[in-house]
């Protein structure tokens, strides 16, 4: 069984753990679709550590096709439903991430929950 909080790719493990305030990171309003919070997770996760991305990534065509299989696999474990919450899941963390590079991971338990119920 997959768990977004425990599978996390291994630069948002990182990217949602760590502290460091830096206001501003990301600061990017996009949609929900698959493609858009990709987009914008990468663009999240060069902004606030470009070191770390760097280590992980050569690019950010390839985090995006990284970050697009995590989702995938989802999608195809659990079924459609199952990747559309996790996608809105990540939708709602973008905001505080993007602002603060930082996620407390309180404002978004029912995106969670909806996630946990559509995909276990």
């Amino acid at each position: 069984m997959l768990d977004p909080k425990l599978s996390i790719p291994r630069v948002m493990v990182g990217g949602l753990v760590f502290g460091g305030v830096v206001a501003g990171c990301g600061g990017d309003d996009g949609g929900t679709s698959q493609a858009d919070v990709t987009r914008r997770l990468c663009n999240a996760l060069e902004d606030c550590d470009p070191d770390e991305f760097d280590q992980d990534y050569a690019s950010q065509a390839e985090c995006r096709t990284e970050l697009n299989a995590y989702f995938d696999e989802f999608t195809q474990e659990y079924g459609a439903a199952c990747g559309r919450a996790l996608v809105a899941y990540y939708a709602c963390i973008l905001p505080e991430y993007t602002a603060t590079c930082d996620y407390a991971g309180s404002g978004c338990d029912d995106e969670y929950d909806a996630f946990y119920d559509a995909c276990y």
